[in-house]
């Protein structure tokens, strides 16, 4: 499935920072090299798939091979060459270390009080320089910044209401430490002891899910994040496990909008208690009775697959529910033979449901208790 959204204002910004995190990194490796921003996102105003494509231009083809070693370092996948001569075609996977070295706070130091770890003299926070084994001010010219680790150093620390506290060698820890240092409790065995999925199967499922090719940390965080937000609903691992059968960076993005949806739904008309599938449908039973199946698409006609959708959800009940209602959640519209169909079927449409819950009082179908 392919999702086309509207022009969305930060596509130049964010080929910037790529294009100059590039720059940065690669210098030296390869000789010279341009990035240009091309593809749909490129053009302004113009709806597309939301995936930034670049272009690194190489004018001398001897030093391609280093920039590809370069290329790999920063996480980026060869995948294949194309069908035209000396143009080869990368896809970015695993987490961008590179842009939280020199793009994020991650790297500054965090002092004994909380506070990021200041240089007395500019007053701005320090990073732990690991290829001059010193602390710096974040835009001073730093070799390394550390993500991980303690260090000996001299600063301050503000507080609020201008509160100070100076240090003249404390140990201080990059503020991404402190975050592995958090997360580190919240382990396989922990989570197995706050829902009824094994330990052994919460670690399969994330490793499958970390080392996804066609997950971002962005689109992992989000789709990660939407679920945590279902606090009450069951069997939440159930989507992941559809989730990381994604083939696509378009099936990624239709994951991370059909949870949405889901958790959209479940705040605005009827808490979801469990998440269910069939296959590769993901479905969700409410409180109330309804089987719902949320699906972010711009636009459903009548097709062999909707036809095969409209069986799953009306022939088939996981879980040997009850259901005393369906209802079809979409993204974006059904064309009139697809909801004349579902409907035949006693599957309620809802579409542009995004739309309908803006607003605190904005509701679906759901029928009055």
């Amino acid at each position: 499935m392919i999702t086309i959204t509207g022009y969305n204002e930060d596509w130049p910004k964010g080929f910037g920072e790529i294009r100059d995190c590039l720059r940065s990194e690669l210098a030296g490796e390869g000789g010279a090299f341009e990035v240009e921003h091309f593809g749909s996102t490129a053009v302004p105003g113009l709806a597309a798939r939301p995936v930034l494509d670049l272009c690194v231009v190489v004018p001398d083809a001897s030093g391609l091979p280093a920039l590809m070693r370069g290329l790999d370092r920063l996480g980026y996948v060869h995948e294949r060459a194309q069908r035209v001569p000396g143009l080869e075609t990368f896809r970015r996977k695993g987490p961008d270390v590179p842009f939280l070295k020199h793009r994020t706070g991650s790297p500054y130091l965090v002092g004994p009080n909380g506070y990021y770890l200041r240089d007395p003299e500019t007053r701005k926070p320090l990073i732990w320089d690991l290829a001059d084994g010193a602390a710096k001010p974040f835009d001073a010219a730093i070799g390394e910044p550390a993500l991980d680790g303690a260090y000996r150093v001299a600063g301050f620390e503000l507080g609020p209401d201008g509160a100070e506290w100076s240090h003249q060698a404390v140990e201080a820890e990059p503020a991404f430490q402190k975050l592995l240092d958090h997360m580190a409790t919240y382990t396989a065995d922990w989570a197995e002891g706050e829902c009824d999925v094994p330990a052994a199967t919460i670690r399969r499922i994330a490793d499958e899910f970390i080392a996804h090719p066609w997950y971002s940390p962005r689109r992992a965080t989000v789709l990660v994040e939407t679920l945590a937000a279902l606090d009450l609903t069951q069997n939440r691992s159930a989507f992941i496990e559809v989730a990381v059968t994604a083939e696509s960076e378009d099936d990624a993005l239709f994951y991370e909008q059909t949870a949405e949806l889901m958790r959209t739904y479940s705040d605005r008309v009827s808490q979801i208690g469990e998440i269910v599938s069939i296959g590769e449908t993901l479905m969700a039973y409410t409180e109330s009775g309804t089987l719902v199946i949320p699906l972010a698409a711009d636009y459903v006609n009548w097709a062999p697959a909707t036809a095969a959708l409209a069986r799953t959800i009306t022939e088939e009940t996981p879980g040997d529910r009850n259901v005393e209602r369906r209802e079809l959640v979409l993204s974006g519209a059904a064309s009139p033979l697809a909801r004349e169909r579902f409907e035949a079927l006693g599957v309620v449409v809802t579409e542009r449901a995004f739309e309908q819950l803006e607003g605190e009082s904005a509701r679906l179908s759901e029928p009055s208790p």
